[in-house]
């Protein structure tokens, strides 16, 4: 081997190693992913390959497609330009570097990063970092639950404590995506010990995600599990696995909320909620708050369509009119749009929003026609949960969406032709294995 050829494999198991931890620490603790990106950053500039790969990016379909996922950040840069507030405007833009950093990384890279296999690996890790949160998640409610009597400790903030529950729903149920995905690409070839280790995995994250009892979480799951009872039954072209998967979903929700009546004050409180918003001198919680909120950026929008207020501006606009319309609560926590596509609106205009519905709709309309059933179901996720949280306004939303949007779209799809065990020891024994040569 020369020593170019050492030069690369030093690379790309430094990109492995790199890619991995961010992967597992997204769910587990984001503090240490800036740090990370950064040294993926630099791995990347010191490989080189980008100055020779550079040049293909408006040559080769797939590198084009990559690399058009970066326009909305450079819209938002372009966005500063008509700012006021360029201390939030920068910020903003550091906040959201991911949008930008990952396609062109991957856009560039060579094809040596670029195996089914690693998908895979990938995968494998973001799974064994969500397992790994809700083990201490459950750990740290145990606790204070024994410690201090905390009758509600195991749902909603309290469970989650110190990560946004809807955030952490929508981590986990990508995790459950995963392996259903995996269920119903390589099912023949599961033993009698894999597939009930696979089903217990989906039945203890379902059960997480209904203790987190994050209102989108629950809508996002429940719309994976019947996407893939149509998959099930489109791919395998039989109704018993469709029917058992929307019956099984349905009779373990159920249990939950027998065995744990807490979960569900959440879901009935939203009706009174909304009727509170509207009576004076009532306290509004969470849904009705959100209400308020997207009449507030309705109105914003009427009056800056073309291009929106800014980019460093938004914030401002926000505050502005929550003060006219004398929401005090709302003021005073200083809240966002709550729904990504609306404060993409707010930000950058119609144009903003039409760039934000293209990165979702383009890869999907691809995935759709290549039958890659786990990246149509990750943007699906990803739509539906920003419809009620601004996910692109902080790094737990950007760098889930920017890594895997772009890992998702360059793997198109992850290989399902390995067997069951394969799928999950193989990844992680041939990387071991690799680092090691």
């Amino acid at each position: 081997m020369n020593n170019q050829n050492r030069r690369k494999l030093f690379h790309q198991k430094i990109f492995y190693i790199l890619v991995l931890s961010i992967v597992f620490f997204i769910p587990l603790f984001g503090r240490i992913l800036p740090t990370l990106i950064f040294l993926l950053c630099l791995n990347w500039l010191a490989e080189g390959s980008w100055i020779k790969t550079i040049s293909l990016l408006f040559k080769e379909r797939n590198r084009s497609g990559m690399i058009s996922f970066s326009v909305l950040y450079l819209l938002y840069i372009l966005g500063l330009s008509y700012s006021t507030n360029m201390d939030y405007g920068l910020f903003d833009l550091e906040v959201k570097f991911s949008l930008f950093l990952f396609p062109l990384m991957f856009a560039t890279a060579e094809p040596f990063y670029l195996q089914k296999e690693t998908s895979t690996a990938i995968l494998f890790f973001f799974i064994a970092g969500c397992f790994t949160v809700t083990l201490l998640l459950y750990a740290h409610a145990l606790y204070a639950f024994a410690a201090y009597h905390t009758e509600d400790a195991f749902y909603y903030t309290k469970l989650s404590w110190y990560f946004h529950p809807s955030y952490l729903a929508m981590y986990v149920t990508f995790a459950i995506a995963i392996l259903a995905y995996w269920l119903l690409e390589a099912y023949p070839v599961f033993n009698r010990y894999q597939l009930p280790g696979i089903l217990l995995l989906i039945v203890h994250f379902f059960i997480f995600i209904v203790f987190l009892n994050s209102k989108a979480g629950l809508i996002a799951l429940f719309m994976v599990i019947f996407i893939y009872a149509l998959l099930f039954v489109i791919v395998k072209r039989t109704w018993i696995y469709g029917a058992v998967t929307i019956v099984a979903a349905g009779l373990l929700f159920l249990g939950c909320l027998t065995l744990f009546p807490n979960v569900v004050e959440r879901v009935r409180q939203s009706g009174s909620d909304i009727h509170a918003m509207d009576s004076a001198g009532k306290d509004p919680r969470s849904t009705a708050e959100r209400i308020a909120i997207w009449k507030c950026s309705m109105e914003i929008i009427s009056k800056h369509v073309i291009f929106g207020v800014g980019t460093g501006d938004v914030k401002d606009a926000l505050m502005e009119s929550y003060k006219e319309h004398q929401d005090v609560k709302i003021l005073s926590q200083k809240l966002n749009a709550h729904n990504q596509y609306l404060q993409t609106f707010i930000s950058l205009g119609i144009f903003g929003l039409i760039l934000l519905l293209y990165m979702l709709f383009f890869p999907a309309i691809r995935a759709f026609r290549q039958k890659d059933f786990l990246f149509m179901i990750f943007l699906a996720i990803f739509a539906v949960n920003i419809m009620v949280e601004s996910m692109l306004e902080n790094q737990a939303g950007v760098i889930f969406y920017a890594l895997f949007n772009a890992l998702l779209f360059t793997f198109n799809p992850p290989d399902p032709s390995v067997t069951a065990l394969d799928i999950l020891a193989r990844p992680t024994r041939n990387f071991v294995r690799k680092i090691s040569n």
